[in-house]
């Protein structure tokens, strides 16, 4: 899958600095929630009791408990979409297809005389577990954003996607993702429901930021993306490690790259391409350049894990293992070169 066009990447990365700047938390910077039993434990019965469990599950993992809310379920549903128009039987109380063509919008937060809000839960969101909790995560995002200075100016047509974006910076971004592009079964065949305003690409991309400002370690997130949105998160890690200056300006001062008018991007190149210098536009200033630490380090991690992976398997030949052999021995005389020069 292709990566955003890059007024897109430059709004989300401006953005998610944005709201990396206002974020006060400590306790779970940095946490990666993912749908497993191990962050939400508790039986779901699909009645209000369990829709406000869930909601405090995601105020748990996000450290905004803090904030009182009261949920409302809301019925949004378009009652033409549903029923007789199905003769197979085959639709849902929700009416015919994912959600339809509407308009992705927030559901309607509201703040109360005592500083708590009421959240609205709209029965359109319930379709899928993921539409679920991505539309609670959003709406949780919302509030983060209400609490931490409100929209700050910025069009009404980009509240939805800012939110979106908090909810990815608050941990939620494995939830969002999946949700951002469904297989669904319809009155009319298969289809593709996108239950979020940011499409995959760029759910994934704002994922990609999240792991590298956190340095999160480990890829068994890995295993709770859908085919479509792995593929798609794997071209955002090569773009964001290909930006790692601009990783390290974000968990800086991310309040100067939101503020920067005239962001600077390189070009997306894989991990073999950025160790060895191909596809540049320029030649490099010497061989520091090329063979820094940041480098050197993923090529080896690159190979340890390919032999990690590889353990249990035949043993390679000896061509194979001289090769092996050599790369070993240049990686230390690089590091060795590299502390005569320190």
């Amino acid at each position: 899958m292709d990566l955003p066009i890059e007024s897109n990447i430059r709004w989300l990365v401006r953005r998610y600095a944005s709201l990396l700047a206002r974020d006060g938390r400590t306790d779970s910077a940095g946490k990666l929630v993912l749908p497993t039993g191990d962050f939400f434990p508790d039986e779901f019965d699909g009645d209000i009791g369990s829709v406000n469990l869930l909601f405090w599950r995601l105020q748990q993992h996000a450290s905004l408990t803090d904030i009182d809310v009261e949920l409302r379920l809301v019925d949004d549903r378009d009652p033409t979409a549903s029923g007789g128009s199905c003769s197979t039987g085959g639709c849902s109380s929700t009416g015919c297809g994912p959600g339809g063509a509407k308009e992705r919008s927030l559901s309607q937060v509201v703040q109360l005389g005592d500083g708590g809000y009421r959240v609205d839960v709209r029965l359109s969101d319930t379709r899928t577990p993921m539409s679920l909790t991505s539309a609670l995560a959003t709406s949780l995002a919302h509030l983060f954003v209400l609490e931490t200075g409100g929209f700050d100016g910025w069009p009404e047509q980009e509240w939805m996607p800012t939110c979106e974006t908090a909810a990815v910076m608050l941990g939620f971004g494995v939830l969002l993702a999946n949700a951002s592009y469904q297989y669904a079964k319809g009155c009319h065949g298969a289809s593709i429901d996108q239950a979020t305003a940011l499409p995959v690409n760029e759910v994934t991309l704002a994922l990609a930021l999240f792991i590298a400002v956190h340095d999160y370690q480990g890829n068994r997130f890995l295993s709770h993306l859908d085919p479509t949105q792995r593929d798609a998160f794997a071209e955002s890690k090569d773009w964001v490690a290909s930006n790692a200056k601009l990783v390290k300006r974000i968990k800086r001062d991310p309040g100067a790259v939101a503020a920067d008018d005239h962001l600077a991007f390189e070009d997306s190149r894989s991990w073999l391409a950025r160790v060895f210098g191909f596809g540049l536009k320029k030649k490099r200033s010497g061989p520091q350049d090329l063979l820094d630490e940041d480098n050197i380090a993923a090529l080896e991690a690159s190979i340890t894990t390919k032999r990690g992976a590889g353990s249990t398997s035949a043993p390679k030949d000896a061509r194979h293992q001289e090769i092996a052999a050599l790369v070993d021995e240049s990686l230390a005389e690089i590091r060795s070169t590299q502390r005569e020069e320190g």
